[in-house]
């Protein structure tokens, strides 16, 4: 389709059908799964669960499925190590896909990208971001990539969560965020 800069060229209703198709192709592979709309933190020393989504069996069964999450909240000013994870739960099987340290000693916010995508019956690739910093002031960035297996088999019944490991009760507290699917 051509472009003067201003608008497109082609106003045909072929083009707008296949827009439209286009969005409910879309609309179709990316689903809202879960929204955190409430305060949630930590409770004394350990890991926590944040937040959590399951999804029913066979949802992850196509290589090139995925779960997107993206997650935002504070880190309170102590010198308490603070780690917030990505865990798989299927049955018995607990695998932690990423972990994300966060700095301490600096009170502020935090936000947290991640993407889990089935590569096999019980491998993955997942990637993470974390920006974290004073205040309003963003400024520490990291990145976590992985590929890799669990014990988890995707096609069966799982569960997702973001959980943080802290030592004081509030150490970590999750303020908004949701998790997302994508087929293949």
């Amino acid at each position: 389709m051509a472009f003067d800069g201003t608008k497109p060229q082609d106003n045909s209703p072929a083009t707008t059908a296949q827009l439209r198709a286009n969005l409910q192709d879309l609309d179709a592979r990316l689903k809202s799964l879960a929204t955190v709309q409430s305060t949630v933190g930590n409770v004394g020393a350990g890991e926590d669960i944040l937040a959590s989504h399951s999804l029913s069996a066979g949802k992850l069964a196509t290589n090139g499925d995925s779960v997107k999450g993206i997650f935002w909240g504070r880190s309170a000013n102590n010198a308490n190590a603070k780690t917030l994870r990505v865990r798989v739960i299927e049955g018995a099987n607990n695998t932690e896909l990423l972990a994300v340290p966060l700095t301490v000693s600096q009170a502020g916010h935090w936000l947290v990208g991640f993407v889990v995508m089935r590569t096999g019956a019980a491998t993955f690739r997942a990637s993470a971001q974390v920006v974290g910093g004073p205040g309003n002031g963003l400024s520490t960035i990291g990145a976590v990539n992985v590929t890799s297996s669990s014990t988890a088999t995707w096609a069966n019944a799982v569960e997702l969560r973001l959980t943080g490991v802290a030592t004081s009760d509030d150490d970590l507290t999750v303020e908004g965020g949701f998790f997302q699917y994508a087929g293949a």
